[in-house]
């Protein structure tokens, strides 16, 4: 990871902070053995809200070290709640969806959920955060993916794709590489 720029002045270096911090969900997720925390004793997975206490925990955390950053879990939208709002002062403004893939609103939540969400906001940029837990959730990545590719936003706005892959099965030892 690039060092973490935590000086927060512009809508720009907001939206590369909560880049940022997605990126150490990634990390924290897929290579330092939080996807264990997505998944219960028995290895099954857990729900949606278990990957959105883990974000919300690092961004959290990421948000005080900066001295400026804000996040606000379920913020009330007007159209809804969204999943996290980052915000630095009123005019700064960040919102961040996460979708498990299994869930049956992953593509309406890229097509329809987070754009409304940042129209009744007056927000440009969005985050949907997209988490694999199975293997076989590939074929829905690969679609989320192209779905991403031609979406189509008014007035400059703009959401940015991450996909976390949680699935265990994916994950050796590295003395087993």
């Amino acid at each position: 990871l690039p060092k973490i720029n935590l000086l927060i002045k512009t809508q720009e270096t907001l939206e590369d902070f909560v880049s940022q911090v997605i990126s150490q969900f990634k990390k924290g997720v897929e290579s330092n053995e939080g996807y264990f925390l997505l998944f219960d004793e028995d290895d099954k997975p857990r729900g949606e809200r278990a990957a959105q206490t883990l974000f919300w925990n690092i961004a959290d955390t990421m948000c005080k070290m900066s001295g400026g950053a804000d996040v606000s879990p379920e913020e009330k939208t007007g159209r809804g709640l969204v999943d996290f709002k980052f915000s630095e002062g009123y005019n700064k403004k960040v919102l961040v969806e996460i979708k498990l893939i299994k869930n049956q609103k992953l593509y309406p939540g890229l097509e329809k959920q987070l754009p409304t969400y940042l129209d009744a906001e007056d927000v440009d940029i969005g985050f949907y955060v997209a988490v694999k837990q199975l293997a076989e959730e590939n074929v829905r990545v690969q679609r989320l993916v192209e779905k991403h590719k031609k979406l189509s936003l008014n007035n400059g706005k703009k959401i940015h794709l991450n996909v976390i892959d949680a699935s265990l099965k994916t994950k050796t030892s590295a003395s087993k590489l």
